[in-house]
């Protein structure tokens, strides 16, 4: 039975919540008020329980396990997909033993979906019973009798392949795809009920063994498979074989799925201001570039992906004055070239509908000249579906605009 516990990321728990590796790995940092915050979003399995850890919004709508399976996705389609900074590679990228350890069990379970567990082929020689007739064996071992001037064999030796999946291999195979099953299957949806494998052999013993069956291998999936349980066997050995995918850098996905979702157009960004210094008379420009920009005929829409937690409806967990000024900037800077520019801020938020109004922010006393940026939240789990199945929200983006225009 696979076990489960929840965290959100910028939640605070208490100290008796929180397992101790999760404090010295940083994922909860210590509060004022002695409670522990969490900082990371993703996946993390230890001592047999799948941790995981929500993005900033989320709230239990008792779907958590199909939500935990959707963030897995989502963090690792990103991984893949974009250039990640030094700092995610750190945390989510190829070179990370994590990410390896994710790799070689997901080939693992998808392999044995194409091909069942392994099997050993023999071949059997006998005397005229089914199979093959290899004829080389029968002239050469058996002696023919002559029958009207021809060469007549009574006795034929002949061959079959038999298929011997009660090896000590297949069984190494099958204790290895347990424990990944066990621990990492969920995550692939795929889940079976395989029995305790019971074998009398060392890990240094059944490393060995597949050593020297790789070594007398010559089928390519054998190969790969075999080479695949060494790894995974030294781990387990080393007591390395975990599974985790968490970062405490969920805010550049959450600006990258809203980018995919709502259709950013790059080409927009030549035309974005951008701020300079002027160092011993040389320029040098810095880049000042909004998240998401739309253009539909004269109207541009400016999206800024705010990933905020927006349940404590305290104004200080807003975006704050750098964010504000920022927004406003870009709307007076191109008020002469669009007749319609809309600025937005966006949030995650778990919700039964697809988006909720916020409120507004402007500037006192400038509203007229710098206008306003409204402020929604987007459903969480909407958002990330529609990410890892390269769906856009079209029809969603519309909405949010004639609801600002009304």
């Amino acid at each position: 039975m696979t076990k489960f516990a929840y965290f959100i990321e910028g939640a605070n728990y208490s100290f008796d919540k929180v397992p101790k590796v999760f404090i010295e790995k940083q994922y909860f940092v210590k509060t004022k008020s002695n409670e522990y915050k969490c900082k990371v979003t993703g996946v993390s399995n230890y001592e047999n329980i799948n941790y995981i850890f929500f993005p900033k919004g989320y709230k239990n709508f008792n779907r958590t396990e199909n939500d935990a399976i959707n963030l897995f996705k989502s963090i690792n389609k990103y991984r893949k997909e974009i250039t990640l900074t030094d700092e995610e590679s750190d945390w989510i990228g190829e070179n990370s033993s994590d990410i390896e350890n994710i790799n070689l069990c997901s080939w693992l379970i998808s392999d044995f979906q194409r091909n069942g567990i392994y099997t050993e082929n023999r071949e059997r020689k006998s005397i005229n019973n089914n199979g093959k007739i290899d004829w080389a064996k029968t002239i050469k071992k058996q002696l023919p009798i002559i029958q009207d001037d021809k060469l007549i064999y009574l006795n034929l030796i002949t061959k079959k392949n038999i298929i011997n999946n009660e090896n000590v291999v297949s069984t190494i195979h099958l204790k290895v795809l347990k424990y990944c099953i066990d621990n990492f299957g969920w995550l692939q949806q795929f889940e079976m009920n395989i029995e305790e494998v019971k074998i009398n052999i060392k890990f240094s013993e059944m490393i060995k063994i597949l050593e020297m069956t790789l070594h007398n291998t010559f089928k390519d999936r054998e190969i790969r498979l075999l080479k695949t349980l060494i790894i995974l066997l030294k781990k387990k050995s080393n007591n390395d074989l975990k599974f985790e995918m968490v970062t405490p850098y969920f805010y550049n996905i959450w600006e990258e799925m809203l980018k995919q979702m709502f259709n950013h157009n790059y080409k927009l960004q030549r035309k974005m201001p951008k701020p300079y210094w002027l160092i011993n008379e040389i320029k040098h420009s810095t880049d000042q570039i909004p998240d998401i920009l739309i253009e539909k005929e004269n109207e541009l829409i400016i999206i800024d992906a705010k990933y905020y937690s927006t349940y404590t409806g305290s104004v200080n967990k807003y975006p704050g004055w750098e964010s504000i000024v920022k927004q406003l900037y870009y709307n007076l800077s191109l008020k002469d070239e669009y007749d319609i520019i809309k600025n937005i801020f966006c949030m995650p938020e778990s919700m039964l509908e697809d988006f909720k109004y916020i409120g507004k922010t402007s500037v006192e006393g400038q509203e007229k000249q710098f206008g306003y940026v409204d402020a929604f939240s987007l459903d969480l789990n909407l958002v990330i579906s529609s990410y890892i199945n390269n769906k856009k929200q079209n029809d969603l983006l519309n909405n949010i605009v004639k609801y600002i225009s009304t």
